[in-house]
């Protein structure tokens, strides 16, 4: 049965009880519950029933649809070899930043400056010259010349302001010093400085005057210390737990891929669902789906054009896989082996696999894109009503934000961010709001400055929305 073996009520079973002791001792026998018969009948119901809850333990456990725990997996795996997908920690890629052959070892601990969340390196890292280069900055009171020099190249700025603000100027001159591909923020150290991360077009030599302290940047991975989807948005991750001389900060240039809680008992049985229908390989679904099944792939988001012209720039007969994490070499293969002939590959990433079904190995180019990230900035303006929560402000903020943050980060991509919507999940954590006007603004990266609006904001088809409660304000009003 479906519903697995279902344990006959109490009294039905004493009712059944009762029949069976009046033919061996008479119709007239008294079964109250009261009487000496009747306090044997109800043990004899008592125990028939603990015998009913033993063969429906025993039945439930070992049919897939009632079945929980460990007992689903013993189902599962020996037969059909799909194991239950267990927790997996979050992964980000950060840049290390010290003095050039400092040694960093592994499992170093490291953590984000806003919410503690911890990570550690998962390898040793040396710090070298490479064609990177982190500057950072404290706040500059009054004007002051300060001068970059990269290779050859000399770009002098005169700044002043708080330490985001001159680490911007300095970045946004040094995009026209020759020696650069590319300058950014990156974030704010513990102490306040703020850090600018540049890409140069060879391993240049490279010094800072007037302000400002130079480093040698080298890439690293990190995992959180714990399993679980923890947060680590774009610039956070600069506090060091296990100070190493030489070894003087570190950033993330990306957000964090995001981990996995151990899958629960109904998504396993769903996916297992899924494995035994056979879905086919050659279907955008099914790609999808194999996709998403990649380590480190949080999403995915298939596009196509099946006419024969060009459409949104895709050529005719092809599809453009957009995915958010995973190893492109990974993704490249995937796609290679699950298309549909007759179609092509497009997107703005690029990788050559190897065909091996033929006599000979052959080369062939696969495309897919990544999703353009653009980070949601939302300030609510509340007017209180009857009912509303007398709590500190910081307890509202904290509310509202998780709640926004958790639902806007599934929303996925290319999907439109409705100001409705998120009124929505306002109300469901904050009652009493007699009215309520929702801000939206995107900027491209955490730390821009949002020109907020009350219109939808419409994403592109390779948007992403990324929410973050930091970037959630409440306004009472």
């Amino acid at each position: 049965m479906s519903t697995g073996f279902v344990i006959p009520p109490f009294e039905t079973i004493r009712t059944s009880v009762v029949a069976r002791w009046k033919l061996a001792f008479g119709q007239n026998a008294d079964t109250s519950s009261d009487s000496v018969d009747g306090l044997m009948i109800d043990i004899i119901t008592a125990n028939v029933y603990i015998g009913y809850e033993g063969i429906a333990e025993s039945y439930n456990q070992h049919q897939l649809g009632t079945a929980t725990g460990l007992n689903i997996d013993a189902l599962i795996q020996p037969l059909f070899l799909i194991d239950r997908l267990q927790a997996t920690p979050s992964t980000c890629e950060v840049q290390l930043y010290g003095t050039a052959g400092t040694i960093i070892p592994a499992i170093s601990s490291v953590s984000t400056v806003d919410t503690g969340a911890s990570f550690e390196t998962t390898a040793l890292v040396t710090i070298a010259a490479t064609t990177a280069a982190v500057f950072v900055f404290t706040a500059l009171t009054v004007p002051t010349l300060i001068t970059v020099t990269i290779g050859a190249q000399v770009t002098p700025v005169t700044t002043s302001g708080a330490a985001v603000d001159v680490a911007l100027a300095v970045s946004n001159a040094l995009l026209f010093n020759l020696n650069v591909i590319d300058s950014v923020q990156a974030g704010v150290q513990p102490d306040g400085q703020a850090i600018i991360y540049t890409t140069m077009t060879s391993t240049w030599a490279f010094s800072i005057v007037g302000a400002g302290t130079s480093y040698d940047a080298t890439t690293g991975f990190t995992q959180a210390q714990n399993t679980g989807p923890t947060i680590a948005n774009y610039g956070t991750i600069t506090r060091i737990g296990t100070p190493t001389t030489g070894w003087f900060g570190l950033t993330n240039l990306v957000d964090a891929t995001l981990g996995t809680n151990e899958e629960t008992d109904a998504a396993y049985k769903a996916r297992h669902a899924l494995a035994v229908q056979g879905r086919g390989n050659a279907t955008p679904r099914g790609l999808a789906g194999k996709l998403r099944a990649l380590q480190g792939v949080a999403t995915v988001k298939i596009y196509q054009n099946t006419s024969g012209f060009p459409d949104a720039g895709r050529p005719s007969h092809s599809f453009e896989a957009v995915v958010d994490g995973g190893a492109s070499s990974d993704i490249a293969e995937t796609i290679w082996l699950s298309h549909t002939t007759g179609t092509q590959s497009w997107g703005g990433v690029s990788y050559i696999v190897t065909d091996l079904q033929g006599l000979v190995a052959q080369p062939r180019l696969i495309q897919f894109s990544r999703p353009n990230y653009r980070y949601i900035h939302v300030r609510l303006d509340i007017t209180p009503g009857e009912g509303f929560p007398l709590i500190p402000l910081t307890d509202i903020q904290a509310m509202v934000g998780q709640a926004i943050e958790t639902w806007g980060n599934k929303l996925g991509i290319g999907r439109d961010v409705y100001t409705y919507e998120v009124g929505v999940q306002t109300g469901k954590v904050l009652e009493g709001i007699q009215s309520i006007v929702v801000n939206l603004a995107s900027t491209p990266t955490p730390f821009g400055a949002p020109s907020f609006g009350t219109s939808d904001l419409v994403m592109a088809e390779l948007d992403y929305a990324r929410f973050a409660s930091t970037r959630i304000q409440v306004v009472i009003v």
